[in-house]
């Protein structure tokens, strides 16, 4: 256990009980393994063609152009042109924070959870001019009431390894993840920084805390109205066996379904369209 945080209800949603809930911090340093070491380097190789069309779409060097978003759909083929020519420095560096899901409904799913991860991760990690944040929670494990963060990465301490082997289990406290995930951003983002959050789900809060289905769905919706008012813009990707469409669209104002890994190459043309729209 690296630290304990108090959450308070905070008047999100309202809660049916446990009006103080806490937060533990854990750092997966039992994970960083030479068997895990070697997985990740395996993945990595093997996507470095959507980790490069990524790292272009998400257009994060300090001295790149604008998107011109009319060519939007030339990023797959590697088309440099969808910058407009007039190159000028960016105003507003990216601050990024990847946050999964690692809630027993997604035990059939952690291997992609774990790929898009270290995609996003390996697309991000190489700008000077961007700080980012890795994280996966759960929750309920062993105290009701508990959420449990896992930090793979924080500006300074470095577990990117141990997301080769991302884990699953106990249930999901969507909104106090979100919220963690935020004070994050805004303890290391610079102070022109654009700042988003890639949520990786499978569109189903279900915690101690949440009436049913629909108040947690309501509790996510209202911390993201509320985190995008403080300039924090929230980009969910929907994957996992029971993901539904609607309850992404109902949480998130911007949500891509994930549902085949082979079909991510084409996704960066809609992932580079939502950052430009936050």
């Amino acid at each position: 256990k690296k630290a304990i945080q108090k959450q308070t209800q905070g008047g999100v949603g309202g809660w049916s009980d446990d009006p103080l809930m806490d937060t533990i911090v854990l750092s997966p340093t039992s994970e960083i393994t030479d068997e895990n070491k070697a997985k990740y380097a395996n993945i990595v190789a093997q996507n470095s063609g959507i980790i490069g069309k990524l790292k272009q779409a998400i257009q994060f060097n300090e001295n790149i152009a604008d998107i011109d978003r009319k060519k939007l759909h030339k990023i797959p083929i590697g088309d440099n042109k969808i910058f407009k020519m007039t190159i000028k420095k960016n105003k507003n560096s990216l601050c990024v924070g990847i946050l999964a899901d690692a809630s027993g409904s997604m035990t059939g799913s952690m291997e992609i959870v774990s790929l898009v991860s270290i995609i996003f991760y390996e697309a991000l990690i190489q700008s000077n001019d961007t700080k980012l944040c890795v994280m996966s929670h759960t929750a309920d494990l062993l105290n009701q009431g508990v959420t449990v963060i896992t930090e793979y990465y924080v500006e300074g301490n470095d577990n990117s390894t141990a997301m080769a082997n991302m884990k699953s289990t106990g249930c999901n406290r969507d909104h106090v993840a979100i919220s963690y995930m935020a004070d994050k951003l805004n303890e290391v983002a610079l102070p022109e920084s654009k700042k988003i959050i890639f949520i990786i789900c499978d569109g189903r809060p279900a915690a101690r805390g949440y009436v049913d289905e629909d108040h947690g769905l309501l509790c996510v919706r209202e911390t993201v109205n509320q985190l995008k008012q403080e300039g924090i813009a929230i980009i969910a990707l929907g994957v996992g066996d029971h993901i539904k469409e609607y309850q992404l669209e109902s949480m998130y104002d911007h949500s891509i379904m994930v549902k085949d890994i082979r079909e991510l190459p084409k996704m960066v043309t809609t992932i580079a369209e939502k950052i430009a729209l936050t």
